[in-house]
């Protein structure tokens, strides 16, 4: 909406305060929604703003919204809804023989929230709900108001003043999603498989951190029995593309108004795009101790045991990074991001009554399909958005960090376990950093070394030639404002730094024996034999404890490393 902004819900609430069924009370409870939404960041009810509910079928919604959406829906009346309805049809067929400009897709106009809502009959309580959180959701406006308004019935005109509670309601959801853009809290895109999240950097240009959570197929799936999951998360993830569109306006216009010193994408400076496992709301379990957590929800550094996600190349890259792409690499340009992280914290995990076994990780090959599809988004992309013009491809291949977490992704091969492989990442050209957890060396009982062929360790994968991570490693990266240094940082505590730096010179010596009898490990033959090895060791880093970069080369004095 057009100059919407809180005096103009002010001015509907007091044109609402008017009417006949206010004349006894019940405006104020309008009147005191308006503060919730007009709190601005530091102020205790700011903190009270950003508190959530939980509805069944429709996920998480601001907890004061609750008091005037059930007040609306005392006002409506049953037959109002049959109003609506008939409204809606007429205008969904309007539609559908001619779509307007700019509509998504004039064969499918029940798309987004509401309309799923419309697909049954509703009873008062679930259209009030769906109109408030498809206007909180930010739904594109020209989607919503040429299926709800507009000929051939004039709604106003049907439903008199209470057509006035449903604008109120339009106007107070949209200003209650704008709120969360950029919150602590975050937001959540139409279809909850896409998550934005913003943290100011306090730096003097006052620019941001924007996390964009991208929530993978998971959990039960709303058509039952029988079912297609994938089907499913991609219907979610178009409702999150098409409202991206409209959405990115939104939060560049709200970094203005912050003052951010600078325009577009670049007021987020740091821009990461965070995959995670999804799950939808069917099977959570929302107890009164099991509602979602009072206070931000970012996600804390949490540390998981190693997990292998395995692939399998024949059945990849088809059909996988197709779901993405048809609708995600247009938004994924305009975001430019320069990190992918995959972490294994599963959406709603406040929920854990719903959490098992199975439904709180990765499912096999996702993290491949991830993979395959940011690397392609740069070919996917034309052009993005109005007054962007066409750019070379090379403009939006910004990825620099690659952040696997306690994920291991490894190709496999059940025929010969032997020629697994790490994924091949040199279609990011840019990347000059790679995180993952790290993996001990499994030993036997006699305390040899035991190879692990389908999650080896860190210090057999760094240095294998037949792995596929070493050539990586080898290779210089293009970003010179890093000295043109790959760097390969392995996440573990500190008391696990002296047992990888062990394992690697343990694995050095062992490979530098190979084919050459009576070889000793002196400092001499290390240099001399090993020389190749010795310079991948010396791209391994882990984080200090300031946060600050360790080689692991200061964990093995044995050798002699120069200048690292």
């Amino acid at each position: 909406m057009v100059g919407l902004d809180v005096s103009l819900l002010q001015r509907k609430t007091e044109e609402l305060g008017k009417c006949p069924c206010f004349k006894d009370g019940g405006i104020e409870i309008f009147r005191a929604a308006i503060g919730f939404v007009a709190a601005k960041s530091g102020s205790a009810q700011y903190d009270d703003a950003l508190q959530d509910t939980c509805h069944d079928d429709f996920g998480m919604y601001p907890a004061f919204a609750t008091s005037p959406i059930e007040q609306i829906i005392a006002l409506l009346k049953e037959d109002d809804v049959k109003k609506i309805l008939r409204g809606v049809a007429k205008m969904k067929d309007t539609i559908k023989r001619n779509p307007p400009a700019g509509h998504p897709n004039g064969k499918d106009p029940d798309r987004f929230l509401l309309r799923h809502c419309m697909q049954q009959i509703p009873d008062k309580q679930q259209l009030v709900v769906a109109w408030f959180i498809d206007s909180f959701r930010l739904v594109p406006s020209r989607v919503r108001m040429n299926v709800i308004r507009g000929p051939p019935e004039n709604m106003e005109t049907v439903l008199g003043f209470k057509y006035q509670l449903l604008e109120w309601l339009e106007i107070f959801g949209t200003l209650c999603g704008r709120q969360r853009l950029l919150s602590r809290r975050g937001f959540d895109f139409p279809g909850l498989c896409v998550r934005l999240h913003c943290l100011p950097r306090n730096t003097p240009d006052r620019t941001w951190k924007l996390n964009v959570s991208v929530f993978l197929p998971g959990g039960p799936d709303k058509l039952g029995k029988g079912g297609k999951p994938l089907e499913t998360w991609e219907s979610r993830l178009k409702q999150a593309g098409y409202a991206w569109t409209d959405i990115w306006p939104q939060l560049i216009s709200e970094t203005a108004a912050y003052g951010t010193q600078v325009e577009g994408y670049q007021a987020f400076a740091e821009r990461e795009i965070i995959f995670c496992p999804g799950y939808t709301f069917e099977g959570l379990s929302l107890p009164e101790d099991d509602q979602p957590p009072r206070g931000p929800d970012a996600a804390q550094p949490t540390r998981y045991d190693p997990i292998l996600n395995a692939f399998h190349p024949p059945k990849f890259p088809s059909p996988g990074p197709g779901y993405l792409l048809k609708v995600m690499a247009q938004p994924f340009g305009l975001l430019r991001a320069t990190k992918i992280t995959f972490f294994r914290r599963r959406q709603h995990s406040w929920s854990t009554a719903s959490l098992t076994d199975k439904s709180h990780d990765f499912k096999e090959g996702t993290v491949a399909m991830c993979l395959a599809f940011m690397e392609r988004v740069p070919d996917e992309v034309q052009h993005v958005g109005p007054g962007d013009g066409h750019r070379a491809t090379s403009d939006y291949d910004c990825v620099e960090v690659i952040n696997f977490g306690s994920t291991i992704p490894m190709t496999t091969n059940k025929a010969d376990i032997s020629i697994n492989r790490f994924p091949d990442l040199t279609g990011f050209h840019k990347l000059n950093r790679l995180v993952m957890a790290y993996v001990p060396v499994t030993r036997d009982a006699n305390g040899e070394h035991a190879f692990q062929a389908r999650m080896p360790a860190t210090a057999v994968l760094v240095l294998s030639d037949k792995l596929g991570l070493k050539p990586l490693l080898q290779r210089k990266c293009d970003a010179p404002e890093q000295n043109n240094k790959f760097r390969f940082f392995v996440d573990m505590k500190e008391e696990h730094v002296q047992q990888l730096a062990d394992e690697l010179y343990e694995e050095l010596v062992s490979l530098a024996k190979e084919g050459r009898p009576g070889w000793t490990p002196t400092a001499e033959n290390i240099n001399k034999d090993a020389k190749e090895n010795k310079d991948i060791i010396r791209q391994i880093y882990w984080e200090g404890p300031d946060q600050t970069a360790v080689p692991i080369t200061h964990k093995i004095p044995k050798i002699t490393w120069g200048v690292v």
